[in-house]
């Protein structure tokens, strides 16, 4: 555990998720509900897929063993040389806000190395998140309506947009071109 921060990082799996899917903090369930159908939107569920699907997992334990907060990278797909980087926070994540903006940035270096882009979408009310991302190098574009009921939605990215890049240096393939996914 980190005495500057308060928290310790360590891989994570969906057995450590029941807390954090009770408590978690309300601006990331509104990110959800925007994005995600009714039928896809029970926090423990969220927090098992993001965690099973992403190539890591990284989890934010306070000195009790608690998670306040999980972090990793998803691939687009499992050829693609794009990850959708995701956080997600327990409500008490607040008080760690420095642990999570000075510890998290070695991490976000390892995704930047496996990806040439890395994106998502972040709710342009969801501010702790988009100052965490700047921290962490992420371009924040202007806020869209693109949520399912047209919630305002930021695409954040860090990384090569050239969709022709050549990919050869990561060992997968050539060039080829690849469709930026949309929400």
């Amino acid at each position: 555990m980190s005495e500057r921060t308060g928290l310790s990082f360590d891989v994570v799996d969906t057995g450590q998720i029941d807390d954090m899917a009770d408590n978690m903090h309300q601006v990331d369930i509104a990110e959800i509900n925007a994005v995600m159908l009714p039928s896809m939107r029970d926090p423990r569920e969220v927090l098992a897929d993001a965690i099973a699907s992403a190539d890591f997992a990284v989890g934010g334990f306070d000195a009790f063993g608690r998670m306040v907060m999980v972090f990793g990278v998803t691939p687009v797909s499992l050829t693609s040389d794009i990850g959708r980087p995701w956080l997600l926070r327990h409500r008490d994540a607040p008080r760690f806000r420095r642990a999570y903006v000075a510890d998290s940035s070695r991490y976000i270096a390892l995704m930047a190395e496996r990806y040439r882009l890395l994106e998502n979408y972040v709710s342009a009310e969801n501010n702790e998140s988009i100052r965490w991302l700047k921290r962490n190098g992420f371009t924040i574009e202007q806020p869209l309506p693109v949520g399912l009921n047209g919630e305002m939605l930021s695409r954040f990215y860090r990384g090569s947009t050239d969709v022709c890049s050549s990919v050869n240096d990561r060992g997968r393939g050539g060039k080829r071109g690849v469709d930026l996914p949309t929400v």
